[in-house]
C-alpha cells in the first residue's frame, strides 16, 4: 500500500540540505545529504504537520495522536526523539522560533496553543 504525503519540507538555507515527509502510516523520512532515506516511527497515527528547525539538526512532527516529537538527527542519520504530551486533541500545525532552534510551538484540535522550551 502506497503512503500517502501530509507535508513535505527542506531545512532551512542555512542548514545543511535535508527533506522530510510526514506520512499517513505515521513515519518521517529523512533524506541526509540526499543520501539513504531513513525511517523514524514514533506516532501512533496520522502525522499532520513536520517542521526543522533554523539549525536544521531537529525536526518535530505533530501528530493526530495527541503527541509532539522532537527528533535530532546528526549527519550520519542516527537519532534521538522526545516525545511531548500536553495537548487534549490533535496536534495540528507546529513551527520552530526562527532565531531560538529550542523554542517551538504548537496548535491543537483542542484550541491551545504551547510554547516548548
Amino acid at each position: 500500500m502506497a503512503a500517502f504525503f501530509t507535508q513535505v519540507l527542506a531545512t532551512p538555507r542555512s542548514a545543511s540540505r535535508r527533506a522530510a515527509r510526514g506520512t499517513m502510516d505515521r513515519t518521517q523520512s529523512d533524506w541526509p545529504g540526499g543520501r539513504d532515506t531513513k525511517e523514524y516511527l514514533g506516532h501512533k497515527k496520522k502525522v499532520h504537520s513536520l517542521a526543522w528547525n533554523c539549525s536544521g539538526e531537529k525536526l518535530a512532527s505533530g501528530s493526530v495522536d495527541q503527541s509532539v516529537r522532537v527528533w535530532t538527527i546528526d549527519e550520519t542519520g542516527r537519532h534521538t526523539d522526545l516525545e511531548m504530551r500536553g495537548h487534549q486533541d490533535s496536534v495540528d500545525q507546529l513551527r520552530w522560533d526562527p532565531n531560538n532552534a529550542e523554542v517551538l510551538g504548537t496548535a491543537s484540535g483542542d484550541k491551545t496553543v504551547r510554547i516548548w522550551d
